[in-house]
């Protein structure tokens, strides 16, 4: 019964015979525009489905899944890949043809010199990337054998403010800075004589500046101090004593006198802030007093409107009603 059973099974051929696998890859390789297209939306999909209706009324095959399951095994077999190189197999008639519509990197892959099985009998050998070396040039300060000028201390307790006005050490200037030391000595030296006068007329025309300023301020102490001022005291004032301003300490370092300004009394304060919130009350009062008008008004009008609207739509309702008449 077994034997019989198995001589009676039919022995099933292939659905493609090597004639309908070229005759199919070629009329694939006519829309592989379309057909191996990355782009994945609602246009694209519609005509890659119509792109395969076409190719199935060309193929005159039964179905177009049929068609499809084929040309994906045919491109499957090309991208197979592990286990080291792929087994040898004859090589087909339309083995050119389907590469030309399948990308090529996806079959055999990128080209790097990386990685184990990469074959070095087809690749040459890696050339070596060029390499841009930049010098770095410092510029160290070297040491002079005479250490006439002044050096840093090398404590910090004696240091103070004015000590930064002094010229830099040989052992912290550089070459440039050696170069141009007469420059440098201009900004950070001491100030030149022929300057002195110069700060001292500066000095005076600020002092000078404070007091008018100071002048509009209402102190009775200090319009008396003004009142017994004499020119005497103006004129040495206007004019700074040269040999003060010749001593070792800069001009620009001596302290000026404090100007102590005092407080307007309590009361005077105490009435112009009051006078300050009464005039705030009256604008709030007159401010609260028109957004109530306003929305009286805003009101009045809606409730106008409404009446306006209600009387259209009555006056709409009658012409209707005439129209509606037969004798109308």
């Amino acid at each position: 019964m077994d034997s019989t059973s198995t001589s009676a099974k039919r022995v099933r051929t292939s659905n493609f015979l090597q004639n309908g696998k070229s005759h199919l890859i070629d009329i694939i390789s006519k829309y592989k525009s379309i057909i191996e297209n990355k782009e994945t939306n609602k246009n694209t999909n519609t005509e890659k489905n119509a792109a395969w209706d076409r190719i199935t009324a060309e193929f005159n095959a039964s179905s177009t899944a049929e068609l499809r399951k084929k040309a994906a095994d045919a491109k499957l077999d090309q991208k197979k890949t592990g286990g080291g190189l792929p087994p040898s197999r004859p090589d087909e008639a339309f083995d050119d043809v389907l590469l030309s519509i399948i990308n090529k990197k996806t079959v055999f892959g990128l080209e790097t010199p990386y990685g184990g099985d990469v074959s070095s009998g087809d690749e040459a050998e890696p050339s070596e990337q060029p390499r841009n070396d930049i010098e770095i040039v410092y510029e160290y300060a070297q040491d002079r054998e005479s250490m006439d000028e002044d050096v840093m201390p090398s404590t910090w307790k004696k240091y103070t403010a004015t000590d930064l006005k002094k010229p830099l050490s040989s052992a912290l200037r550089t070459e440039g800075q050696k170069e141009n030391n007469g420059l440098s000595m201009n900004y950070c030296g001491k100030i030149p004589f022929e300057n002195i006068s110069m700060v001292g007329e500066l000095t005076s025309t600020s002092q000078n500046f404070a007091k008018m300023s100071l002048s509009h301020f209402d102190i009775p102490s200090r319009q008396k101090e003004q009142e017994g001022s004499t020119g005497k005291e103006t004129h040495e004032q206007v004019t700074p004593n040269k040999n003060r301003l010749n001593r070792s300490t800069p001009a620009s370092n001596h302290r000026r006198p404090t100007v102590q300004v005092k407080a307007l009394t309590s009361s005077e304060v105490s009435e112009k802030y009051n006078q300050l919130m009464d005039m705030r009350l009256e604008i709030a009062d007159f401010t609260k007093k028109r957004l109530a008008q306003e929305l009286d008004h805003s009101k009045d009008k809606h409730k106008k409107e409404m009446e306006l609207l209600d009387l259209q739509v009555l006056v709409e309702k009658e012409r209707l009603n005439k129209l509606k008449r037969p004798d109308y």
